[in-house]
């Protein structure tokens, strides 16, 4: 069992890795590697971090795991990709804040997405 996602297979909760596989795109290696660097280094060090990093994965198993329209899963792999873009900006700036706002984004709008096909864009950048 994998310790960091809590499953048989971490590529399987990964809500990124999977929005990659579902668009048939090959994942961006720095833009991973980016975000990796960012949980290992800075969110696994807090308690605020921690519970982040378990959102994440338990949002991302709801996200891989649970079958939606097609439509719908299209529309949240977008989503997902494209504010991973912000994401990292937002690391490579230093604006801890912002990442794990948009962080937290990602995870509620693209399982509001999956169910609604569509969410409210409430965050500012």
């Amino acid at each position: 069992m994998d310790k960091t996602t809590g499953t048989e297979d971490p590529l399987k909760a990964c809500c990124i890795l999977h929005s990659y596989d579902y668009l048939n795109r090959q994942p961006k290696a720095y833009d991973l590697a980016c975000v990796r660097g960012y949980r290992d280094r800075v969110l696994s060090k807090t308690d605020e971090g921690k519970a982040l990093i378990e959102k994440y994965y338990k949002t991302s198993e709801e996200f891989v795991a649970t079958e939606f329209s097609a439509t719908n899963t299209e529309k949240a792999a977008h989503f997902v990709l494209d504010i991973l873009e912000e994401i990292v900006q937002s690391i490579e700036a230093g604006k801890h804040e912002t990442t794990v706002e948009l962080t937290n984004k990602m995870l509620h709008d693209s399982i509001e997405i999956l169910r609604t096909g569509s969410h409210q864009n409430t965050i500012a950048s």
